[in-house]
């Protein structure tokens, strides 16, 4: 068993049998290292720092005044579509805010939780222990646009707020489609457009695509050949549910 604290690309952190029924061999998909993606503000120090901000409740209720309460969007999906037992992707874990949610509904499932970046995960894996969850949270350091997940493997997938960060959303889908079972489920959140945080967010990330709206999200994943449950912009995020 590796150390606990030391996560190779593509293996989750918590490594046992079963996980290796998920997980691409590594020569199969780009390090991740490679994504086109620049780094940032992710790594080191800087990134360290910006997880324990992102999993600060204090941080999470400020960002509630502003953007609305996504928690409880995101809370009542899981409760109503998750019985316990599945795979569950985290794609763009980050500091494992939604990870660790998922988590603690899960009885005899897994959450697999992809990040690009080691300090995001490093942080992930310390609350998970520190909340007796690291059975059930398996971090992986991999690319969102290269899933280190093997196809058809997975129940549900969620990416929160991670969207306008790619420079390829679209490819990004058709990743997250591809490794879900038929019938899977995939919940999104991310920042709405026009926002004073929505403006802010695009003027930090020149790189990243644009912040979609309700209508411009449910035709994307329509296209990519998901059906679409709900698309919907709740004061300043958009949520959506889908299906494989």
């Amino acid at each position: 068993m590796p150390n606990s604290l030391d996560i190779p690309h593509h293996r989750p952190l918590y490594l046992n049998p079963q996980m290796e029924h998920y997980m691409e061999p590594p020569e199969e998909k780009c390090n991740a290292e490679s994504s086109t993606q620049p780094k940032r503000k992710w790594e080191g120090a800087e990134g360290a720092v910006s997880a324990w901000l992102m999993s600060n409740p204090l941080i999470r209720k400020i960002v509630t005044l502003f953007v609305g309460n996504y928690v409880s969007a995101f809370t009542k999906t899981l409760a109503a579509h998750i019985s316990g037992n599945e795979t569950v992707l985290d794609v763009g874990c980050g500091s494992g805010f939604f990870s660790i949610l998922v988590a603690r509904r899960l009885k005899h499932g897994n959450a697999i939780c992809l990040d690009r970046s080691r300090a995001m995960l490093l942080h992930l894996a310390k609350q998970a222990k520190r909340r007796g969850l690291q059975r059930k949270i398996h971090p992986v350091q991999s690319d969102a646009l290269s899933l280190a997940v093997k196809s058809a493997s997975v129940d549900v997938v969620i990416t929160n707020f991670v969207l306008h960060e790619l420079p390829s959303p679209r490819k990004a889908l058709l990743e997250m489609a591809r490794v879900m079972r038929r019938g899977g489920l995939l919940i999104i959140t991310d920042f709405a457009p026009g926002s004073w945080i929505a403006r802010h967010i695009t003027a930090a990330h020149e790189q990243a695509c644009k912040l979609f709206t309700a209508d411009e999200l449910r035709r994307l994943l329509t296209d990519v050949g998901f059906v679409v449950d709900a698309a919907i912009r709740q004061r300043n995020f958009i949520f959506a549910l889908c299906r494989k």
